[in-house]
């Protein structure tokens, strides 16, 4: 697995404390990706679906509002009012392709918010 992030300071930051918090993320492949700098779920969702077929699975680290619009989107429900800077979403997708992404082919397996953290 790569994760992809946006070039943006403080999406790198994030992408520094995860490695530091969760030593496997520090040993897997990192890029930088400026479609990533965006605001917009459509722009998101472009992106992902651009995605080469062999990946099986993408982890991506970028801004709201494209973050919850595009995880609301692709469940096809209000699945959460706001994704927290440092939230963690795992959505599981029903498509064979990244092509294939679409309103309502997901559906929301996980979800970790920093209040659910221990100090």
């Amino acid at each position: 697995m790569t994760i992809a992030a946006s070039r943006a300071r403080r999406a790198q930051l994030t992408l520094e404390g995860l490695c530091i918090g969760w030593p496997a993320i520090a040993k897997l492949t990192h890029r930088q990706e400026e479609a990533l700098y965006t605001f917009s779920d459509s722009d998101v969702a472009d992106w992902i679906r651009a995605q080469d077929d062999s990946l099986s699975s993408l982890f991506i680290i970028g801004h709201n509002p494209a973050f919850t619009c595009i995880i609301n989107t692709l469940c096809g429900t209000a699945a959460l009012d706001n994704l927290p800077t440092a939230g963690y979403a795992r959505l599981n997708l029903g498509i064979e392709s990244w092509r294939d992404l679409r309103r309502g082919c997901a559906q929301l397996d996980e979800l970790l918010l920093p209040r659910h953290l221990e100090e």
